[in-house]
């Protein structure tokens, strides 16, 4: 007979996963990177607790701010670019209650539209548009109002 500890060990080796120890978190850091631009923001709870996934909180739980990374974190960031071969990523990070700032997982896919609806200033919309349209040309007057159905 197959004790529970056992049958969890087997599930755990035999599903594609990525794991990674926990750390305690002060707040989470998302950077939108094209190749020569970028939008980032500081996420993080308002009560002060925190939860495995924001992204399933209402809005009122959680506050989109800007981060201004350093020029040493952009470069390290384009170069994973540059070295996946990837002209666009949506890196994500957390920074650790010991402030230090930890890497998670780099997504050439990334969701990272809706951070414009709670944090505006960051124009991560316009920015994807003039990336695609215009090879990062700035186009002001891009908004994700006209593309935006609630």
């Amino acid at each position: 007979m197959i004790k529970r500890q056992e049958l969890l060990e087997l599930t755990i080796v035999s599903l594609p996963g990525i794991f990674q120890n926990f750390i305690e978190k002060k707040y989470e850091v998302r950077i939108a990177l094209w190749e020569d631009d970028y939008a980032s923001c500081k996420i993080s709870p308002n009560s002060g607790a925190y939860g495995f996934d924001w992204r399933i909180w209402p809005k009122e739980e959680f506050c989109v701010e800007l981060f201004l990374p350093t020029d040493n974190l952009i470069f390290l960031c384009r170069k994973m670019l540059k070295s996946l071969n990837l002209n666009f990523g949506v890196f994500d990070f957390i920074m650790g209650k010991d402030n230090n700032l930890y890497f998670l997982e780099v997504n050439p896919a990334g969701s990272y539209l809706f951070l414009e609806l709670y944090f505006p200033e960051c124009k991560v919309f316009q920015k994807t548009i003039n990336f695609l349209l215009n090879g990062n040309n700035v186009d002001e007057n891009v908004s994700v109002d006209k593309f935006y159905v609630e």
